[in-house]
């Protein structure tokens, strides 16, 4: 690891910097830019990466919190005008957190792991936001994945304004939301050149409710005839 958290850190601004990993094909946490482990006494809050490039390893930033009860979700996390370059398993990784702002970022991958993703968050609630961010990938994968990420009425999440682009030959999906609620999904713009069949512009799965989607473009452009723009 390039950067570790532990005991509950609090406060820490990255600005501008240069966090180099190393190439590898490995999905290890050991070999995650950022490292953030799970567990008790590391819950971090008040975290914020802004305009770095982070280039390799196994994932970009990798925070993890505590749990999903009260008191253990990392908070106020900001990842934003960030530029995250061929990490092999995910460039951004968000696990039990509250309200994170994920913006303006640029993810670039060239990563032939299959399950390989460029935004994940799981258990990421109350009013998560994901927008205006630029994620090309060149051998399918994930864009935006999230799983279990609720909102709330007047706290819902927001996934906006972004631009999703994904080639290759493998299982390929924009946006992917799992069992979520409360999620809004405004003013995207997706296309899947992918010619897997299992393709999708956006894939909605699960037991979450009251999703608003509106004014998007999805397309799947690819040449498989069981390819989809959306799925739900």
């Amino acid at each position: 690891n390039v950067v570790k958290y532990y005991n509950n850190a609090t406060y820490n601004t990255f600005y501008h910097n240069m966090l180099s990993g190393m190439s590898t094909t490995s999905t290890s946490t050991n070999m995650a830019v950022v490292y953030s482990p799970s567990g008790a006494g590391m819950c971090d809050s008040v975290i914020t990466f802004d305009g770095n490039i982070v280039e390799y390893g196994s994932y970009g930033l990798y925070l993890y919190g505590q749990g999903s009860a009260i008191g253990q979700l990392e908070n106020k996390t900001m990842v934003k005008n960030n530029t995250f370059t061929n990490q092999y398993m995910a460039g951004l990784y968000l696990y039990y957190h509250d309200a994170p702002e994920i913006s303006g970022n640029t993810f670039i991958s060239g990563s032939t792991y299959t399950s390989g993703i460029s935004i994940y968050t799981a258990y990421c609630d109350n009013r998560l936001t994901i927008v205006k961010n630029r994620i090309t990938r060149f051998y399918g994968g994930y864009g935006i994945n999230t799983y279990y990420c609720d909102g709330a009425y007047g706290k819902e999440a927001l996934i906006a304004d972004n631009m999703v682009s994904i080639l290759g030959n493998n299982s390929s999906y924009g946006i992917y939301t799992a069992n979520g609620n409360y999620q809004k999904i405004f003013y995207n713009s997706v296309n899947i050149a992918s010619e897997a069949g299992t393709s999708r512009g956006i894939y909605l799965l699960g037991s979450g409710v009251f999703h608003f989607i509106k004014n998007n473009i999805f397309a799947y452009t690819g040449n498989n005839s069981s390819g989809l723009a959306i799925y739900i």
